[in-house]
């Protein structure tokens, strides 16, 4: 992530302020000087992306009240944390508050890539907030590809919770409620719905 949002800023032509979760702060402090040094490196400011070196969330507090320097703060996590920058801060926030990531399994993909995605955005870290929540699947491919799809998610513990096309290929789902669509579960829980041509859903 502070690679991914340290190259969108400076594609967009702005500097950054990174502050990271304290767990990765050596990380984010070593990615930051590798920047630092490939701006240097090609004649752009190597100040241009930065990395707040606290652990103590006061610095949040402190970079939240500093809108003479500071143009946009765009928290990204947990829905906690979201709150707490909206409230607290005197900047303009772009936010989000549920953390409902969908992967769409289209007509011409590549069912054996879009498996293994599908596999490792729900179950290597279901509790962060960039795990898969919600599957989508054209309803060209789903009777090819969700038995196989299923039933590897099935065997690493992940719930499958399906709309009523999904529940005539997939009987052991349970059947969604529409709670379920804008659910961020963070657990071992998927939500499971095909989609059809214009992509207008099917229903529940």
């Amino acid at each position: 992530m502070t690679i991914d949002a340290a190259g969108l800023c400076l594609k967009a032509g702005n500097a950054i302020i990174l502050r990271g979760g304290s767990e990765a702060l050596s990380s984010n402090q070593a990615l930051a000087g590798i920047i630092s040094q490939a701006l240097k490196e090609t004649g752009l400011p190597e100040d241009a992306v930065q990395v707040v070196p606290i652990r103590d969330r006061s610095a949040v507090n402190e970079l939240l009240k500093q809108e003479e320097y500071i143009d946009l703060i765009i928290p990204r996590g947990g829905e906690g944390l979201i709150r707490f920058v909206v409230e607290n801060s005197k900047i303009p926030v772009l936010k989000h508050y549920k953390g409902v990531c969908h992967v769409y399994v289209d007509k011409g993909a590549d069912l054996t890539m879009a498996e293994e995605i599908s596999f490792n955005a729900k179950v290597q870290r279901p509790g962060v907030c960039n795990a898969m929540e919600t599957l989508l699947v054209h309803t060209s491919v789903a009777e090819t590809f969700l038995p196989k799809a299923a039933k590897r998610l099935h065997n690493a513990g992940v719930e499958i919770r399906g709309c009523g096309r999904t529940l005539k290929i997939l009987p052991d789902a349970i059947p969604a409620e529409e709670k379920d669509w804008p659910e961020e579960y963070l657990d071992l829980i998927l939500a499971v719905r095909l989609w059809i041509l214009w992509m207008m859903p099917s229903p529940i």
